[in-house]
Formats: structure tokens, sequence, C-alpha cells
């Protein structure tokens, strides 16, 4: 009973890569979460409506291909719903109302072998910076 406790949350707790390594970002299979600030708000949780904040880079070059910040308002959308791509709607349940981190997406679960204009082409990695400024409010 214990061996099968211990795997399964080994397996969760492997779901999502909590760090600032990119190195193999390609071959990941969940985003790279870095935390710049731990906020004290509550968790998001999938089927709420999340309020954010971010820029959008590719991690080849480091290029910025979107922004929410010069808009002046958050992007919102439901968590887990498909509005977004999977590395968003992984990684927002992992983060509180308040925090601000690196997200590194692969492209696998980004945009995968599509481009998206000029400005991400195919099979890119992408980073955001993100700031949550509400979940479910």
């Amino acid at each position: 009973m214990k061996f099968t406790t211990i795997l399964a949350f080994a397996c969760v707790a492997s779901a999502i890569k909590v760090s600032d390594d990119d190195e193999s970002l390609s071959q990941a299979t969940a985003p790279s979460i870095n935390f710049t600030t731990k906020g004290s708000g509550s968790k998001c949780e999938e089927g709420q409506e999340a309020a954010v904040q971010y820029t959008g880079s590719l991690i080849s070059n480091g290029s910025v291909f979107d922004s929410s910040i010069p808009r002046g308002e958050p992007f919102k959308f439901t968590i887990g719903n498909g509005a977004v791509i999977k590395c968003w709607d992984q990684a927002l349940t992992q983060l509180h109302v308040g925090d601000k981190a690196d997200v590194s997406c692969p492209a696998s679960l980004a945009y995968g072998d599509r481009a998206m204009g000029d400005a991400i082409p195919a099979n890119s990695d992408l980073k955001f910076a993100i700031t949550v400024e509400s979940c479910g409010e």
C-alpha cells in the first residue's frame, strides 16, 4: 500500500516541472516554471477565469511576439477549456494570485509544427513572463 501511494505521488509530482532549467525543453512533456515572485493569493484551478499580464518570447532568440502590457488590460481566459495553448492550461493550475513566473513551453505544448504568422516559427519553444492578477473572481 505504501509503495502504491509513493509511486502515485511521484507520478503526480513529475507531471509539472518547476525549475529554471530550459535544457532539453523540446523533449519536455510539461511546462517549466521559474517563480520570480511568490504571490499570497489563492491557487488557480481548472474551470476558473484567470486574468494575467504576460509577455511572450521565443526561447531560440528572445524576440518578443506578444504582450498584454502595452494594451493596459490583463488577458482573461478560462483555465482548462482549451482557449489557450496547453502549456498555459497546465502551468496556470500551478500558480497563485500574485505569482510572477517565467513559464517555458515546449513546442509540443504550444503550437507544435504550426507556424503562427511570421512571429512564431513552427516547432518553437516559447517563454512567457506571467503575472497572475486574479483567478476565479
